[in-house]
């Protein structure tokens, strides 16, 4: 759902990786479960239970639509790339013990749910640009709404 940079280890790190492959058994089957499915069916009807104000939504869909109409893309975001920054932004509010998404929320995720669901034209691309940098552009172009009260 989310594009993330988190570049490369450090060398220990990468080092001790090495180190951990030459066991006869692969480290993924010494993976132990963190939680039970039954806290995870709570966790993940609290976070579909986030609210949306409908401006936050309209917000959305403006950013969606610039995309589509754009210079800078040959492709913009798709409904399902819609449905994706929805539930990451319910995911974040849920996080930091909301039950309600602000638009910030939308603004600090734009990037990295995005970035995997658009194309940039290929002129736009030789020219050095970066879809992040495109599509901090688009936001830079769309006000925030101003909610005031609590949703």
């Amino acid at each position: 759902m989310l594009s993330l940079d988190i570049g490369y280890p450090a060398r220990v790190a990468e080092e001790n990786i090495l180190e951990m492959q030459r066991r006869t058994t692969h480290p993924v089957f010494d993976v132990n479960a963190v939680s039970d499915t039954e806290t995870l069916l709570k966790h993940q009807e609290k976070v579909v239970s986030v609210h949306m104000d409908a401006r936050i939504r309209g917000y959305i869909m403006d950013i969606v639509e610039k995309t589509r109409a754009d210079v800078r893309f040959r492709l913009g975001v798709s409904p399902r790339g819609t449905l994706a920054l929805y539930a990451s932004c319910q995911a974040l509010a849920a996080l930091r013990g909301r039950n309600y998404i602000v638009p910030e929320d939308v603004k600090e995720l734009v990037v990295p749910v995005f970035s995997k669901r658009v194309l940039l034209k290929p002129d736009y691309l030789m020219k050095g640009h970066t879809t992040a940098e495109a599509l901090a552009g688009v936001l830079e172009s769309i006000p925030m709404p101003v909610l005031k009260e609590k949703v």
